[in-house]
């Protein structure tokens, strides 16, 4: 990103009344674009140590903003210490189990007021959330752990306000994942608002490239996260090469060592770090066949291209690490079910 959109985006903050949004991922990023396209005036600021995130905003072409919108990195400063007519009409974020987003959700409300909460897709932890505050009054955490008794308070103390924004129906849920009309009603009966979307504005984006295989894989970070065994992975990206070769798009947590071994396999090309394959990928030419283990990009592309050929493989028993908890397993099992709505999916066993 330029010097200059830093410096005028930065300057932006001060002006009243508009959007923050906060976002720690590229995915977040794309979310917080859907969420304030429609509207006239916001900031989408970005946490600048997350890992991939410097690289992904300087890759990022600034005309891809909607107009009004803005980019500033580090949190919102309308937040903290601002004068009463630059107070945020609506924060938005991504993952509500962030220590950062929780620090910064917890300053807002006792330096001043918590204005509406938005919550903007974090792939496939954002539904435990939600069914966290809906269903219980335990402090919200990831599938995969617990806080951490330091944490513990701070995560009670937001978890509290957050139910607190819901029954006043000032919290609400912008996402894509949520094709379930059960479970969607059930959301909105808790009090918490739903707004769904489908990338209407990466539909009007001219970002994507063309895979020159007839097949794709898109990487996973569970081995890399040790939550899979990673040869077992790597024995089922060597099978779906052996059907035909395929271009195989890297999750950006996954190592060059491993993706030597991957570029080794026959039939497998390994395609650079990028943008986000819902950049990338927005339009597949007809006739390209998407290979995935339950992922947010897998369910974006099928969005973004409805008439394409997706297969989701769920997660076979054996291929879990201890360091994958019953509660994760059973989200991703969940996930992986949900795809399965879908005509255009193919769910693999």
């Amino acid at each position: 990103m330029n010097a200059t959109l830093a410096r005028s985006s930065s300057d932006s903050v001060s002006h009243a009344r508009r959007q923050h949004a906060f976002v720690e991922s590229p995915f977040q990023f794309l979310s917080g674009l859907e969420a304030v396209a429609p509207h006239a005036s916001a900031v989408l600021h970005w946490r600048a140590d997350a890992k991939g995130m410097r690289a992904f905003v300087d890759a990022f072409d600034p005309a891809w903003l909607p107009a009004g919108v803005s980019l500033s990195a580090g949190i919102p400063e309308a937040l903290h210490g601002a004068a009463p007519d630059c107070e945020p009409e609506e924060i938005l974020v991504g993952d509500l189990a962030s220590g950062r987003i929780q620090r910064m959700l917890s300053d807002a409300y006792l330096t001043r007021y918590l204005p509406p909460v938005t919550v903007i897709d974090d792939g496939l932890s954002t539904p435990a959330v939600i069914r966290q505050l809906m269903t219980t009054q335990t402090p919200i955490h990831r599938p995969r752990h617990l806080p951490t008794p330091l944490r513990l308070p701070l995560a009670a103390y937001v978890s509290s306000r957050l139910r607190g924004l819901a029954r006043k129906g000032r919290l609400t849920w912008f996402t894509a994942l949520l094709d379930d009309p059960d479970l969607q009603g059930r959301v909105e009966a808790s009090g918490i608002r739903v707004r769904t979307h489908r990338f209407e504005h990466l539909h009007t984006l001219d970002a994507c490239e063309r895979p020159d295989t007839p097949g794709v894989v898109i990487g996973s970070a569970m081995a890399a996260d040790g939550l899979i065994d990673p040869e077992a992975y790597t024995a089922w990206v060597r099978g779906v090469a052996r059907s035909q070769p395929v271009t195989y798009y890297p999750h950006r947590r996954e190592s060059a060592d491993f993706l030597d071994t991957l570029a080794r396999l026959p039939g497998v090309r390994v395609a650079p770090l990028g943008l986000p394959l819902e950049l990338r990928l927005s339009t597949l030419p007809d006739g390209v066949r998407v290979h995935s283990l339950p992922s947010t990009a897998a369910f974006s592309l099928s969005l973004l291209n409805p008439g394409s050929r997706v297969a989701v493989t769920a997660i076979p028993t054996a291929w879990w690490r201890p360091r994958a908890s019953a509660a994760f397993r059973r989200e991703i099992d969940a996930f992986a079910a949900g795809f399965r709505r879908f005509s255009h999916v193919e769910g693999t066993p």
